[in-house]
């Protein structure tokens, strides 16, 4: 069973009806436990996969962002250039096709994805079926 919640009696300095907040407590009590019913079926745990891969390769695309701007070095400054004469316009160039997705060419670190994947499967199934804290 869910952890109960209870309403305050005062929200932003106004009194919140006390058959309001039953009501309220009641409809949330009751949306956390389908909550909880829909999660631990087929379609739920499905969901939370694709969730928690989804996770895993945002935490990859980061380490792999975070190490390419560590391995590369800083550019010196450039001297100041002469203005240039104005060209004439040039036609319209054709659209530039789109990147493939992220992580698409790169082969990323096995190791931190699976380290990544572990924290947010932990942080999520906690969640889910953890006790009261």
């Amino acid at each position: 069973m869910a952890k109960k919640v209870k309403l305050p009696k005062r929200v932003a300095g106004v009194k919140v009806p006390k058959e309001l907040r039953k009501t309220a407590e009641r409809t949330i009590a009751a949306v956390q436990e389908r909550v909880l019913i829909e999660a631990q079926g087929p379609k739920g745990k499905e969901m939370i996969a694709a969730a928690l891969a989804l996770a895993a390769a945002g935490a990859s695309a980061a380490v792999v962002r975070a190490r390419a701007e560590r391995e590369t070095p800083p550019t010196p400054p450039t001297p100041p250039t002469p203005p240039a004469a104005p060209e004439p316009p040039e036609p319209p160039v054709p659209p530039v096709p789109p990147r493939p997705p992220h992580g698409a060419g790169d082969r990323p670190d096995g190791q931190a994805m699976a380290e990544a994947f572990g924290q947010v499967a932990e942080q999520v199934l906690g969640r889910l079926f953890g006790g009261k804290r």
